[in-house]
């Protein structure tokens, strides 16, 4: 005998403890990209990344840092939401994280791989990781394993 578990598909309220903490958590990595940023700037750090192809390199600055921070973050929750809508808490927190770990390490591959200078290859996946360490686990904390804290949807 096989049990099947099938999500519910009525609304609940967003808990505010949820929303609170996942707000912090694109708050937090929105900020703490920039900051490092403007770190490595001060130090003198030249972060320019060739395009190839013979196009023009790209100088990587504090508005692309911002979005791509803020993007990926917002991106981060949506996708934790709708995994919780559609399955299991337990399940949902653990595809989650594994799918954020995995487009950490992808986000990695460009640069690493690039013809950038040792700078831009130091502080660029320094900056996705600044990212990654603060939003993952954040993230991870405002959603419950157990079910007991959920996100907008999922009851």
């Amino acid at each position: 005998m096989t049990a099947e578990i099938t999500p519910t598909t009525s609304a609940a309220p967003v808990s505010v403890s949820v929303r609170r903490l996942r707000s912090l958590a694109v708050g937090a990595a929105v900020l703490t990209a920039p900051a490092l940023w403007a770190i490595a700037r001060a130090a003198g750090a030249d972060l320019v990344v060739p395009q190839g192809d013979g196009k023009d390199s790209m100088t990587v600055g504090p508005a692309a840092v911002i979005a791509t921070a803020l993007g990926v973050s917002l991106l981060g929750w949506g996708a934790l939401a709708q995994l919780e809508r559609r399955t299991t808490p337990s399940r949902a927190l653990r595809v989650w994280t594994w799918t954020a770990v995995t487009v950490l390490l992808l986000s990695l591959l460009p640069v690493l791989t690039s013809e950038a200078g040792a700078a831009a290859k130091t502080v660029l996946p320094a900056l996705h990781l600044a990212v990654a360490a603060v939003l993952i686990p954040l993230m991870r904390r405002s959603a419950s394993a157990d079910g007991t804290t959920t996100s907008a949807l999922v009851r």
